[in-house]
């Protein structure tokens, strides 16, 4: 994890805010045509049927990140969001499984699982 923000940071240093970071080979912008055409060809070559978006993948890396653990405000940060209700809309139901691991913790570390009464507040 850390070599990637050091790549990073070699990307972004010494650029200003509207300065591009990726950029084709001859330093120009990609169009909208030319990351759909890599995108496509890529998956052929890996025979990924049907072939993905790139807004699927950032939907399937931001899923895979609550399903981790990650807490919603880093998501929203990481996807870029201007508010953390927006990825709340679309995220928050995956948290479930991680909040039922949450209070399984709670309940191993307060001794719950020991005491019968309190059964029911973990399910």
């Amino acid at each position: 994890m850390a070599s990637q923000g050091i790549r990073t940071h070699v990307l972004v240093t010494g650029k200003t805010g509207d300065e591009l970071i990726l950029t084709r080979a001859d330093g120009k912008q990609w169009g909208h045509n030319h990351r759909v055409r890599a995108l496509d060809a890529a998956c052929k070559v890996a025979k990924v049927k049907p072939v993905v978006s790139f807004h699927e993948l950032r939907h399937t890396y931001a899923s895979n990140l609550v399903q981790a653990g990650v807490d919603l405000l880093t998501i929203s940060k990481l996807l870029g969001h201007a508010d953390t209700r927006i990825t709340a809309k679309h995220y928050a139901h995956l948290a479930d499984k991680t909040l039922a691991q949450a209070v399984t913790k709670l309940r191993s570390f307060s001794g719950a699982a020991k005491r019968p009464h309190l059964e029911k507040v973990a399910r």
